[in-house]
């Protein structure tokens, strides 16, 4: 067997890589084998044993909606996969996703892992997935904004950070559109499969969160674009004042929708303006600017403001 072989541990919907000495041994006090598959290395030569994908588009017409009747008098602004809809590489998609922290084990003698300075960090699980076109006549729209019913106790919300209140992923409370984790998993997977490109900011870090692998070729994150080498991440609030002149995470804090919709923006005036002269994005760059020039700009002054955003002055 070769050295270099990958191997993959599967552990309900975490998978880790992990190494081949860890995947052939096994402790009988915890790790009991079950299974044993062999192939052959020239099985797809021989045979072809291309998987096809059991996921299609029908799958955005069976999500589960969980709060349809309590919500029967609002109205979504969700608009729903159009029958000659297509999703392939040709189309974009912003993503943003928000995160609650779920209960520790009561199981854990937290003394003991205190003492021990090993105490179990907080697990986040995903509260909130909202999706928006990127191109084509439905730009602008909402594809998914879902909210996930809650499976296990939520410790903290997280408000500050996700814009999601208790009740919100209640099965009995909410009044938001409320999902499962596989249906919300499901469709994502398709988007993945189907070769959409994802826009976000931070959205390696969802991705790795929701514990969805996407090919790197289909992910353009804003955080990576309007940032100088070897300086600080900046924040998309502080880049939508700057660059968009709207100020988000306001009056509400966050909300995923205008998060997604704030990515998009940001994406679509860096692939206008990255290659061209920014006296007219700018005036105060002076002609023959260059992006790095406005990004400088920036920094500069993002640190004289101590990257806070000057509060909107009122009309």
């Amino acid at each position: 067997m070769a050295d270099d072989a990958v191997w993959q541990s599967f552990d309900d919907l975490v998978v880790t890589p992990i190494t081949q000495h860890a995947a052939l041994s096994f402790d009988l006090n915890y790790k009991i084998p079950c299974t044993v598959q062999y192939a052959r290395v020239d099985m797809e030569l021989r045979w072809p044993t291309r998987v096809m994908n059991p996921i299609n588009r029908d799958i955005f017409q069976k999500f589960c909606d969980l709060t349809a009747n309590r919500r029967c008098y609002q109205t979504s602004s969700v608009v729903p996969v159009q029958r000659n809809e297509v999703f392939n590489s040709d189309c974009v998609v912003a993503l943003d996703a928000e995160f609650v922290s779920l209960a520790e084990d009561d199981s854990i003698d937290l003394a003991s892992a205190v003492a021990a300075s090993t105490a179990k960090p907080s697990v986040l699980s995903v509260g909130r997935v909202t999706a928006v076109r990127g191109n084509g006549h439905l730009t602008d729209t909402l594809l998914m904004d879902e909210y996930v019913v809650a499976r296990d106790k939520v410790a903290n919300h997280l408000t500050e950070f996700s814009g999601i209140r208790p009740g919100d992923l209640s099965a009995n409370l909410s009044l938001k559109r409320l999902d499962t984790l596989k249906s919300v998993y499901v469709r994502l997977r398709y988007l993945v499969d189907s070769g959409v490109h994802f826009i976000g900011h931070g959205i390696h870090t969802d991705f790795r969160i929701l514990n969805i692998r996407v090919p790197a070729d289909q992910i353009i994150d804003t955080v990576q674009l309007y940032r100088l080498p070897d300086q600080r991440l900046i924040s998309l609030k502080f880049l939508s004042w700057y660059f968009l002149g709207n100020h988000i995470q306001h009056l509400h804090g966050h909300d995923s929708a205008e998060d997604a919709l704030t990515a998009l923006r940001l994406y679509n005036l860096y692939e206008k303006y990255r290659s061209m002269a920014y006296a007219d994005l700018n005036n105060s760059c002076g002609s023959g600017c260059t992006f790095v020039d406005l990004l400088a700009q920036m920094y500069e002054l993002g640190r004289s403001l101590q990257w806070k955003v000057p509060p909107p002055q009122n009309p």
